[in-house]
């Protein structure tokens, strides 16, 4: 009888101590899964961000390009390089699945 009470005991303390260990690695699993989510929404919004400088640029000088024509050639190089990365960034900065309407 004694032998299995200790076994009982025994059982218990090891309930006691894995319950709070099984808890605790739960619990940082949805942390580093929430985290990772962050994460990525933050790369996005990354890229979100470089796109928007990029249109913003390349709208600006459009328009300094309309105002002094001889610029143009100077310009258009470098409109066309902006003009790439943005067409490179538009799945990266708009990964829903409407993102093929941009390209």
């Amino acid at each position: 009888m004694l032998s299995l009470n200790h076994f009982k005991m025994k059982n218990k303390v090891m309930i006691l101590a894995v319950v709070p260990l099984v808890t605790i690695v739960y619990l940082a699993y949805l942390k580093i899964d929430e985290l990772s989510f962050q994460l990525k929404n933050i790369d996005i919004l990354s890229h979100d961000i470089q796109f928007i400088q990029l249109l913003s640029t390349n709208h600006r000088e459009s328009h300094i390009a309309r105002i002094h024509p001889d610029k143009i050639a100077d310009q258009a190089a470098k409109q066309q390089q902006r003009f790439n990365r943005m067409h490179e960034l538009v799945p990266l900065a708009f990964p829903q699945q409407d993102a093929g309407y941009y390209q």
